[in-house]
């Protein structure tokens, strides 16, 4: 444990989600002893924009000498450092943060399964409703959320809350990309064999955490399909063990066409050459 390694006086922050209330159960006890608070990270993997340092900083302390300690070194990091008046104020802050683009993100996929059923492009809706310059932020749908945050942050949220909506949100997340497989099987009149492209959890990422490109060959595999398989430049075959990668020099217009009969693409996935899809039957790609 930390506190068998800090010497006395030691600054100790926890930056990880964590449920309401947990840094005064953990960092309670010390808290003579050392300066405890809680500063919960805001990273967005594959952001560049802005920079670290500009990204206002949370912080928060068991104490008044712990909070004067955590600004001195948060304050050599970062532009603005945000005081709170608790730990517990930091840590739904954090979670409140995050749930709210799962949230979102569940009601734009929502919202664009019922476009489809009537026609509508919900890239055109979304586009529409953003030029609202007031009570509108756009989200754009997909197969799911996926990444070592968003997708698992309710469940530290609802760990001690009664939070009815959040809780059908998150079901309907966690479901969405089997779902999404299912309906998707239920368009062709034999089990075909599917090239499932972008696996990662995100444009640009290689970690697969809660991947919804996962998710979705998987649960082909489970309903029977023989032949799924994923390409992505970024994930490597170990990181996917129960599906097979297509490498690189399979991945060309024809190889493909002749090997899969159906492709799907969960997302736009960096250094895929999509030259490739563009030049396949437009009828025989499915785009998330």
């Amino acid at each position: 444990m930390v506190t068998s390694h800090a010497r006395p006086g030691s600054t100790i922050v926890i930056e990880s989600s964590v449920s309401v209330g947990m840094t005064r159960t953990l960092l309670h006890p010390f808290s003579n002893k050392f300066h405890c608070g809680m500063s919960p990270e805001r990273v967005d993997p594959g952001r560049t924009q802005p920079p670290a340092r500009d990204i206002p900083k949370i912080i928060s302390a068991l104490s008044a000498p712990a909070l004067i300690s955590i600004n001195r070194i948060y304050s050599q990091a970062f532009a603005t450092v945000v005081p709170v008046p608790s730990p517990e104020v930091a840590e739904m802050t954090k979670l409140f943060e995050n749930c709210y683009r799962m949230v979102n993100c569940a009601f734009v996929n929502e919202v664009a399964d019922a476009c489809v059923a009537k026609g509508i492009d919900i890239d055109e809706v979304v586009a529409a409703a953003a030029t609202k310059p007031f009570g509108f932020q756009s989200f754009k749908p997909g197969l799911g959320v996926g990444g070592h945050c968003i997708p698992i942050n309710p469940f530290y949220l609802m760990a001690n809350n009664e939070l009815p909506l959040l809780r059908c949100a998150t079901d309907a997340t966690w479901a969405r990309p089997r779902v999404a497989a299912k309906k998707f099987l239920a368009t062709s009149e034999v089990l075909p064999r599917v090239l499932v492209i972008g696996v990662g959890f995100k444009p640009g990422e290689k970690v697969v955490d809660c991947s919804p490109g996962v998710a979705f060959a998987e649960e082909l595999k489970s309903l029977g399909c023989e032949e799924v398989a994923f390409y992505d430049p970024l994930v490597e075959q170990d990181r996917v063990p129960g599906v097979r990668k297509l490498e690189n020099d399979a991945y060309d217009a024809e190889s493909v066409d002749a090997a899969f009969d159906r492709v799907v693409v969960c997302i736009k996935q960096d250094q895929v050459d999509w030259t490739v899809v563009k030049r396949l039957n437009v009828d025989k790609v499915t785009w998330f």
